[in-house]
């Protein structure tokens, strides 16, 4: 059987967009997973490897006083997400590569093609005189850019890929006959929503397709839909039984344990989301440039009002794509909703892609038709930035957060090592560097130190004043702890700490002083311990330094650092 290059450019242009992610190596929450494997961490199962926080105060503060969690984490925090079939292929990845990250990415690679695969059929069944350029723009869509390049996240990739894959089983059923799709169809969701919770917006097209895709009646439809419903059933009791959930932070929002803080964020959250996809513009920027969510929620309402007028401008209720595009982005639509659970980024919008391909393929179809040059602009441009920076800007980022994390655990000035110290970090302006650098010395087998304790990830210069022998004041200069969505993660605002909290940790306490609108601005350290028995250290932007208290009486400035994405993209 002869196949076309237009078959194969796909694939050739998913494996090409994704070389740069290839070398990202170990990051972040990779580091968790492997000491986990290892040992070295014991919050959590070797196969329960998506246990982040267990939402048991007692277990959780071991966690805190030892680190690398900081002092003002909510005791119940719980961020534990039921993901066996990810966390065997994390497992099977350590039993056939050791510690090679190359190896295990080609892995993410293989289930990033399965997906491209997947669609590709769907396409080809559903919209065939758009099935070229929609499978184009799917395969370099940028929300697999960060579930590609981070093998943490890889998990999105698996999910989707297995529930497009049951969607092509269940249109197969339901438009063949075919009993075998139905098979293929209920083992591939089952072994999706074992993946990731993505599977979940994924599953999305199927009412979708029996509500605007089919004809006959409503009963058959209706019926058609139990083999999924069923399937999703399943998973919801299976994931309350496993005790699955998060709870506490503000990064993860359990919408049936808190529906009206769901409901109270979703709004803002899926404006920017449209309006991250409609104009290139990065999701991400809601995490990490917090000042750009009034643009992004801005072109989010300009979006939802602007496509509809642009379908009938177009006319594209006239081609002949123009219905199973249709039911596609509803179901894209549909399928965002889980996700305004967790704060704008664009590897949200990965099932959602399954849906918005053939949407901007229709679109750029109909405007080179009717010569509308200002809609194959826009959109062109749009597609182009998104793609660019998805692919090439995102793993540098990762690489970056990697390097400075390694380099902070294994390179810190004016010490030998951190290993075996009780440390006290007095600021560390990028949170991830605060939090898991300890966690990656766990995961490369390196001692680790006898205590972590993050004071402040305030991005703001700090001024410690000593009070005593034993006792210091840490005020941040124009800024605030819990300020950022990385802090949030571990104490949402609806937990707030106010002036005379006190948190009692192994061998210190922290009392808050002072707070902008319940957030601390100041607060007291209170050593058990002679300073001696301590080793004081920052951040300075690079590495980790050494800090000598100052003598009571006397303050001690320490200027402001940037974090690392500021340091990346020039900010």
């Amino acid at each position: 059987m002869k196949v076309r290059f237009t078959q194969l450019l796909p694939y050739l242009l998913c494996t090409l967009v994704a070389i740069p992610g290839l070398r990202t190596g170990f990051v972040l929450d990779d580091w968790v997973h492997r000491g986990l494997i290892s040992g070295a961490f014991t919050h959590a199962s070797p196969w329960n490897l998506f246990s982040f926080a267990p939402g048991d105060p007692e277990r959780f503060w071991r966690l805190v006083e030892n680190g690398p969690f900081p002092w003002f984490s909510l005791p119940e925090l719980k961020i534990a997400f039921f993901r066996p079939l990810s966390s065997a292929l994390v497992q099977l990845d350590v039993a056939l590569f050791g510690d090679a990250p190359f190896p295990a990415h080609l892995h993410s690679l293989a289930w990033g093609l399965l997906l491209v695969a997947a669609a590709q059929r769907l396409y080809r069944k559903t919209i065939p005189g758009l099935a070229v350029v929609a499978i184009v723009l799917f395969a370099i869509d940028r929300s697999h850019a960060l579930p590609m390049a981070w093998l943490a996240n890889r998990n999105s990739v698996v999910a989707t890929a297995l529930a497009a894959w049951g969607l092509v089983g269940h249109l197969s059923w339901r438009e063949g006959g075919r009993r075998s799709g139905l098979v293929l169809a209920v083992l591939a969701w089952t072994a999706a929503l074992c993946s990731a919770e993505a599977a979940i917006g994924a599953l999305a097209y199927v009412p979708a397709y029996e509500l605007f895709g089919r004809d006959g009646d409503w009963k058959t439809r209706a019926r058609a839909l139990m083999p999924a419903g069923l399937v999703g059933l399943a998973f919801v009791i299976t994931y309350r039984l496993a005790g699955a959930g998060a709870w506490g932070g503000a990064t993860y929002i359990d919408p049936i344990r808190e529906p009206t803080v769901y409901l109270a964020n979703a709004p803002a959250r899926l404006l920017a989301i449209a309006g991250a996809w409609s104009s290139g513009i990065p999701a991400d920027l809601w995490l990490t440039r917090p000042e750009a969510r009034p643009v992004l929620i801005g072109l989010g309402a300009v979006a939802l009002i602007g496509w509809p007028l642009l379908w009938r401008w177009l006319n594209l209720e006239g081609e002949p794509e123009a219905r199973a595009v249709r039911w596609l982005a509803l179901g894209a639509a549909l399928g965002v909703l889980p996700f305004l659970a967790i704060f704008p980024a664009d590897r949200l919008l990965i099932s959602s892609s399954l849906g918005l391909a053939p949407l901007a393929a229709l679109v750029l179809r109909a405007a080179w038709r009717a010569r509308r040059w200002l809609v194959l602009g826009w959109l062109s441009v749009a597609l182009s930035l998104a793609t660019s920076i998805g692919w090439f800007v995102t793993p540098g980022v990762m690489i970056g957060w990697r390097d400075a994390v390694t380099r902070a655990a294994l390179q810190p000035k004016g010490l030998d090592t951190l290993s075996g110290k009780r440390l006290v970090i007095i600021d560390c302006s990028d949170f991830a560097v605060g939090m898991y650098s300890s966690i990656a010395m766990a995961a490369m087998r390196r001692p680790l130190p006898a205590a972590w304790m993050l004071l402040s990830p305030a991005m703001a210069a700090h001024r410690v004043y000593r009070l005593d022998e034993r006792r210091f004041e840490v005020e941040i200069v124009d800024g605030r702890i819990l300020d950022t969505v990385f802090e949030q993660n571990v104490r949402a605002d609806r937990f707030p700490l106010r002036v005379g909290d006190v948190v009692k940790l192994k061998t210190l306490t922290v009392t808050v002083r002072a707070t902008d609108r319940d957030k601390p601005t100041r607060f007291e350290v209170a050593l058990d311990e002679p300073p001696s028995s301590y080793t004081f250290i920052r951040w300075n932007g690079d590495v980790f330094e050494p800090v000598t208290l100052p003598e009571p009486g006397q303050v001690l400035e320490l200027p402001k650092t940037s974090d690392v994405a500021q340091r990346l993209l020039g900010g």
